[in-house]
């Protein structure tokens, strides 16, 4: 009776090509990795920017988005986290006492109601507007109080890949896109999108 299998040639020969293949592949799999990190985080940011405007117009109250490091008051730094609030006495400041903490999404921490860990994998989100980095604040219209501007969120390591979101005076949330099919997002004057 014969036995039938490999040789240890070819078992060898196998696993090499099938290594040179895996090495081939790894680039790409790398930059899909990449390119979900910031999307996953661009995609939170988003819901919240909604949120807050939806919040506003259904409660007929003042909401605020801003950045936060550990959901307790508001701060500068939008990589660290950000919350979305109905703010009762119109400070642009979350009081624990008298405000309502709606979304809060935190770099480390997921202990409050309704918060995601998004920033601890070295996404940098950036916010450029008109009033420098204040916290965005919704009326009950709907509309911003006198907001537009640019978040764009990329890579610590990866300038290029990164994406924006455009929140416009109106209130209306966009994100950017690859509209070329070049692997890169495009801003609203049509070109790449990048961190500085």
């Amino acid at each position: 009776m014969q036995c039938k299998g490999f040789t240890l040639v070819e078992l060898v020969f196998t696993l090499a090509i099938a290594a040179i293949l895996m090495l081939l592949a790894m680039p790409s799999f790398q930059r899909l990795a990449q390119q979900n990190l910031v999307n996953n985080a661009s995609q939170r940011l988003f819901t919240q920017l909604n949120l807050a405007r939806t919040t506003a117009i259904s409660k007929g109250k003042n909401v605020i988005l801003c950045a936060t490091e550990e959901g307790k008051k508001c701060g500068k730094n939008w990589s660290l986290g950000s919350m979305v609030f109905i703010d009762e006495d119109s400070n642009d400041q979350y009081d624990a006492d008298s405000d309502h903490l709606i979304s809060l999404n935190q770099a480390t921490s997921n202990s409050a109601p309704n918060s995601h860990s998004s920033n601890d994998t070295g996404v940098i989100i950036q916010w450029r507007s008109f009033r420098g980095n204040k916290p965005i604040r919704f009326i009950p219209m709907g509309i911003t109080w006198h907001f537009n501007g640019t978040f764009t969120l990329c890579l610590k390591h990866k300038p290029q890949v990164a994406k924006s979101i455009f929140v416009a005076k109106s209130g209306r949330v966009e994100m950017s896109r690859d509209s070329n099919n070049d692997g890169r997002d495009e801003g609203r004057d049509g070109e790449p999108v990048t961190c500085n």
